[in-house]
């Protein structure tokens, strides 16, 4: 009663000061209460986030691979999107190493096939702008164009051994050899194979590639003798890594390395096909 006869006789402006005053420290007071139970809820979330990871199993690199290829690293573009390219390029593999990151084995004119990564630059003004897994696609002057994977020519047969890997060590002892050749692995006639480049006979090329500055491995690519390259087990892109657990050295000691285990009997080569290690035992029957 005395407050309101005191407020009664305050001035007009006294009291609308008074009003405000009251409605600033009830909005204070809501504003408090709603951030309290921001922080509230935002702790509660955090909590339930660090559970759900806790929780999550780990991963064996089979299974991390898998969920690699399912996000298309290699991309979602089609290769039939892009017109062929007109430049005089040859695609001869494609692979991706543990990261996703492509690359791609391509020959200009007659010059010897190299390795690019993506995004490289390519001879005619061309930049490899992304792998696919049958074929590239090219940033060129005149726009995007792709280049289709080259297939080995040797039939069905030959397609179907690419295309899935032998349930059992491969062997040479059925593979078709030319006319006049005795030895198993014997060289082929005609020019020397450029430098730093592995070869094993007609049936296998392999090019030098780095990791941190040191060689990784070699890149195999077939040969003259597609079919035989098959049969080993072997598919373009896939990257020699060790001989008899040996590490690799240049092209011309791993070379004769190869062969020598391949015609002893007792090859144990291991190589890296899309981010997954792979144990091969091709071995040579005697005649």
């Amino acid at each position: 009663m005395n407050n309101q006869r005191f407020a009664a006789h305050l001035p007009r402006p006294a009291r609308i000061i008074g009003v405000l005053a009251l409605l600033l420290l009830l909005l204070a007071g809501w504003n408090l209460w709603r951030l309290g139970m921001l922080i509230r809820a935002t702790r509660a979330a955090a909590a339930q986030a660090v559970a759900e990871f806790s929780a999550t199993p780990t991963l064996s690199p089979q299974q991390a691979w898998q969920r690699l290829l399912a996000a298309h690293l290699f991309g979602a573009p089609v290769l039939g999107s892009a017109p062929p390219t007109t430049l005089p390029l040859k695609l001869e593999g494609v692979w991706a190493d543990v990261s996703g990151r492509g690359y791609a084995i391509i020959a200009a004119d007659s010059s010897p096939a190299k390795v690019y990564a993506q995004g490289a630059a390519l001879p005619y003004g061309a930049s490899l702008q992304r792998v696919l897994t049958d074929g590239v696609l090219l940033d060129t002057s005149a726009g995007t164009q792709s280049l289709a994977l080259i297939k080995p020519t040797g039939g069905a047969d030959n397609a179907d051994a690419e295309l899935a890997p032998a349930p059992e060590p491969a062997t040479l002892a059925n593979a078709p050899r030319p006319p006049g050749m005795h030895a198993p692995l014997q060289e082929p006639a005609g020019a020397p194979p450029p430098r730093g480049t592995l070869q094993v006979g007609d049936i296998a090329n392999g090019m030098p590639i780095e990791r941190q500055g040191r060689l990784a491995g070699y890149v195999l690519s077939p040969g003259t003798n597609a079919q035989a390259f098959a049969r080993l087990g072997l598919r373009p892109g896939d990257v020699l890594v060790s001989i008899n657990g040996q590490p690799l050295g240049d092209a011309a000691l791993s070379s004769v390395q190869l062969r020598e285990a391949l015609q002893q009997g007792n090859a144990q080569i291991v190589v890296e096909r899309n981010g997954q290690t792979i144990n091969l035992s091709p071995q040579i029957k005697p005649r």
